[in-house]
């Protein structure tokens, strides 16, 4: 939702009731894009790993498989992988996993390689692209 319509929503609300703006922060922060999604609706739709669990869809993709990335190597593994199979998981007929072999991050260009995790998958339901 838009910025000016999340004030004019505030307004309205300030208008109809004694709501403080505090009230109103509270609850649309409770709120997520997963919130109005509509599994018939016939479009994609984009979010984090945490926001897709408990969901699930005929295809998945999962972009940025990439060691550094995918686990991100600044917190806890068990958790990153527990993430990263979430994902992983979400999909009922066909994942699709992506990758760079080079990501412009920081200022310079550095070498990608890929997750770890995929090592963890079993081969027979891996097919690779190369790009």
């Amino acid at each position: 939702m838009e910025l000016a319509e999340r004030i004019e929503e505030f307004e309205e609300a300030i208008e109809d009731y004694d709501y403080s703006l505090r009230a109103f922060l509270e609850s649309i922060s409770l709120e997520s894009a997963i919130d109005k999604w509509d599994e018939k609706q016939d479009a994609v739709s984009l979010m984090t790993l945490h926001a897709a669990k408990g969901l699930e869809w005929p295809n998945v993709w999962i972009a940025g498989c990439e060691d550094g990335l995918v686990p991100l190597r600044s917190g806890d593994m068990e958790e990153e992988r527990r993430l990263f199979f979430v994902g992983v998981t979400r999909a009922r007929d066909m994942l699709f996993l992506s990758g760079a072999r080079e990501r412009y991050r920081w200022g310079k260009v550095h070498d990608c390689s890929v997750t770890p995790f995929v090592s963890e998958m079993e081969e027979v339901c891996l097919e690779r692209f190369e790009a």
